[in-house]
């Protein structure tokens, strides 16, 4: 078996690899939304996606039965759900005023994975990834906090969609993990998911053409590279690597990778637009890091988990 060949550590540094790999995805977002329409960018993005794992559901189709077939379109329809209310609630919003909202995201996944998969929690970890998400507030919430100019503004339809985002995005992982138990590689539930997020985004183009006269710019090279990074090194790569460790090392670790992944999402435009690095990123960066080790340090029962699951 993998797990006779992989620790629980090197499941975690599987889980790592995805971290950093997916983190740049809101930069190169950033450059590829500057240059064309946001729903665009989504269905051309999994439409990369569905082009590039096409053979593997071609090959996977006889795995297909009744049961895996509906964890998987629960994943799929949970993807397109995610996917097009975090592109919502940004367009009708603020992407700082987003990223607050979805700090919640983590602490869905680990209820919802221990209420569909049986996952038992330690007191210990909700320890750690409680402290990873007080790191995470830190950095997103404190500077909004202090520079706040006027009142705060509340968005009510952005929030709405932030937050049926932070609901379906965890229920989406969870069934791809589910149906990839059931038999379903992890790179045809991809696949499927990929062509119902593309049709919904091009029936959503569709209908802003035919209805409300929208017209859509040719995309630029940036918006061309970005669209690939994201499909293939975030969408594709980082998040197979992601459900396949969150099957070994479990919700509350995946939930505090989460976390780390938010800080270093924030922290690489320092780096790679030289934005000035604060104070409160700092001590927010510190403080999930110390989180994300106490999860992964504390004694668990995970190596349970998977057969638990397989048993459902």
């Amino acid at each position: 078996m993998i797990e006779s060949k992989f620790s629980r550590h090197k499941w975690f540094l599987v889980g790592l690899l995805s971290v950093f790999l997916a983190a740049p995805n809101s930069t190169f977002t950033k450059f590829g939304t500057d240059s064309i329409n946001p729903i665009l960018y989504v269905g051309l993005r999994f439409l990369v996606i569905g082009i590039v794992t096409l053979p593997f559901v071609i090959k996977a189709k006889d795995k297909l039965t009744r049961s895996n077939f509906k964890h998987t379109l629960i994943s799929a329809m949970g993807m397109a759900v995610a996917v097009m209310s975090y592109v919502g609630a940004i367009r009708l919003s603020q992407a700082s005023y987003v990223s607050i909202i979805t700090l919640i995201t983590p602490i869905f996944f680990i209820i919802f994975s221990n209420k569909i998969t049986g996952e038992k929690i330690s007191r210990r970890a909700l320890y750690g990834i409680t402290l990873a998400m007080i790191g995470a507030m830190i950095v997103v919430l404190l500077p909004v906090a202090i520079r706040q100019s006027g009142d705060f503004v509340f968005y009510p339809l952005a929030t709405i969609l932030a937050l049926i985002n932070t609901i379906s995005f965890p229920i989406t992982i969870i069934y791809y993990r589910r149906a990839n138990d059931e038999g379903v590689p992890i790179m045809a539930l991809m696949n499927i998911s990929s062509w119902v997020v593309t049709f919904i985004s091009v029936v959503m183009l569709f209908v802003m053409t035919i209805f409300f006269n929208a017209s859509f710019e040719t995309p630029a090279k940036p918006a061309i590279i970005a669209v690939f990074y994201s499909a293939i090194a975030v969408a594709l790569l980082s998040r197979a690597m992601g459900i396949k460790s969150y099957e070994y090392i479990g919700a509350v670790r995946t939930s505090a990778l989460a976390y780390l992944e938010t800080f270093l999402a924030i922290l690489i435009p320092v780096v790679v637009l030289r934005e000035s690095l604060s104070t409160e990123m700092i001590i927010g960066g510190i403080v999930i890091l110390l989180g994300v080790f106490i999860v992964e340090h504390h004694k668990s029962i995970h190596h349970k988990h998977h057969f638990i699951f397989r048993n459902h």
